[in-house]
């Protein structure tokens, strides 16, 4: 089966996006976003807090099981596919967001940023994972 790379390095405020696809022989696009620290723990807050929930409402003496409308309070977005587009936004190079939401193999995302949710991320039709088979690579 082939498969498209998506290598996202991160060094301090700087994110070098790569995608490299099979289609028609091989081709790459490359990108450079930058994005604030500030807004990097944001997005690590809210995925803490959105596993602490899970976790919580996973007992079944929690005060929270089954409440979800906890999560929008909690996360500060209305769901995960809002998050996911915000990552979407925020990481990604338009050239690069483009070229995913016509992605139709599998998707190797290489990172050395472990701490961000990658799979999560939704080009506003879908998330990533439901349109072709994910798995990450650490760097």
């Amino acid at each position: 089966m082939d498969s498209a790379v998506l290598s996202i390095l991160q060094a301090d405020d700087r994110y070098t996006v790569t995608l490299e696809t099979p289609r028609k022989g091989p081709m790459a696009l490359a990108g450079t976003v930058w994005v604030g620290q500030e807004h990097r723990r944001d997005i690590i807050r809210i995925v803490d807090a959105v596993t602490d929930l899970i976790n919580r409402q996973a007992g079944s003496e929690s005060p929270y099981r089954g409440d979800v409308s906890r999560l929008a309070q909690v996360c500060e977005v209305g769901s995960l596919e809002e998050f996911g587009q915000l990552m979407y936004g925020l990481f990604l190079p338009p050239l690069i967001q483009n070229a995913l939401r016509e992605l139709d193999v599998a998707l190797i995302i290489s990172t050395n940023d472990c701490q961000i949710p990658w799979e999560l991320l939704h080009d506003g039709q879908t998330f990533l994972g439901l349109r072709a088979p994910i798995a990450r690579r650490l760097m």
